[in-house]
């Protein structure tokens, strides 16, 4: 159609104008609602709507008739940069046909994008809350709470028995900010964990795959004794050899304690190269001899009734509820004396700082 006739189709009137502004932003950029400048003009056999944007963003320009119904879709969510801008209008409906003579408004929405900007993190200390390259961000589980802690020098470790998505071993400083983390060894994690050190070692009990039903973790469903280098978090074999070329062969990861689970392992402490894992439904405490050729050793296994939670002191004695009580044990002669014999109604942890205080 000639221009003619669409300025007798427009019945020789200018089209109302109506601005729309998005207040959504980006991430981070702080913006609201801006100001934005348009005219309307007929030129050169076009409709020409002619704007400004103060910002890059994105444009959705529509007419309507002057019953507000949709004639034209002419610009759908563009993007375009700061600056000047000119749409154009043939005079056409969105099926391509000439609009009839009367008044038209035409309607325009910016907005900079749907972006995210950060507010706050639930149930998560993390600095900062996801996960980086430096180890420090995220903080642990995503299924469980933690159920383990073990001080070693300047660093505390946390332990979950199982994180699909998280860590289930993490070192923090003395400000109780995360350091490192360590991911599941395996797809369903474990079911119980207890922690000690020894020296720059991480000893991790833990009940190992406990899932019945999956038949390809069957096989690898113990209870476990296995250890980490805290100075970079790498595993060390339990038990190895070296060929006559000083290399590392035939190396086991793991010392297998038991077979039974479901709540057996109740707690560990290490003293003197020696790992001592409590098996609550075996009503013992099970030696381990720690070394390159890490193994059990049942003539050192101490019998407990319903042993729980470890805790090692620094003449060598191990301490051990059970029950509603706590023994000190030595282990070499294997005898237990009550320390604490009343006043406990559900005892579930015990440590020993320091100074010797329990």
């Amino acid at each position: 159609m000639k221009l003619s006739g669409l300025l007798a189709g427009f019945g020789g009137a200018v089209l109302a104008g109506m601005i729309a502004v998005a207040g959504c932003s980006s991430a981070g950029d702080g913006h609201g609602p801006v100001a934005i400048r348009a005219t309307v003009t007929a030129a050169d056999h076009q409709i020409q709507l002619k704007y400004t944007l103060p910002a890059k963003g994105f444009v959705t320009v529509v007419i309507n008739n002057a019953q507000g119904q949709r004639v034209r879709n002419l610009v759908g969510a563009v993007e375009r940069q700061a600056g000047a801008h000119t749409e154009i209008w043939d005079g056409t409906n969105d099926q391509g046909k000439a609009v009839p003579a009367g008044r038209y408004q035409w309607q325009m929405l910016f907005d900079r994008g749907i972006g995210v900007q950060y507010q706050m993190t639930y149930g998560n200390p993390g600095t900062p809350p996801w996960a980086t390259k430096s180890g420090k961000g995220g903080w642990g589980s995503d299924h469980t709470d933690p159920e383990a802690v073990v001080a070693a020098g300047n660093t505390v470790v946390l332990g979950w028995p199982m994180a699909e998505n998280g860590w289930y071993l993490i070192g923090v400083n003395s400000r109780g900010k995360k350091e490192w983390g360590l991911r599941n060894r395996f797809a369903f994690g474990d079911l119980n964990i207890a922690l000690a050190t020894e020296g720059g070692d991480l000893y991790v009990a833990s009940e190992q795959n406990p899932v019945s039903l999956m038949h390809y973790y069957k096989r690898m469903a113990h209870l476990v004794l296995y250890r980490y280098r805290l100075a970079d978090q790498r595993m060390i074999p339990m038990s190895y050899h070296l060929d006559h070329l000083g290399r590392m062969v035939d190396a086991h990861m793991n010392v297998i304690v038991s077979n039974k689970m479901n709540g057996n392992l109740q707690g560990l402490a290490v003293i003197d190269h020696i790992a001592y894992v409590s098996l609550r439904k075996e009503n013992r405490i099970a030696a381990v001899v720690l070394g390159a050729d890490s193994r059990l050793d049942p003539r050192r296994d101490i019998s407990i009734p319903h042993p729980g939670p470890l805790a090692a002191e620094k003449s060598g004695d191990l301490l051990v509820i059970s029950g509603q009580q706590v023994l000190r044990v030595n282990p070499q002669s294997r005898r237990s004396a009550v320390l604490i014999g009343h006043g406990l109604d559900d005892p579930s942890g015990i440590c020993v700082d320091g100074h010797g205080i329990i």
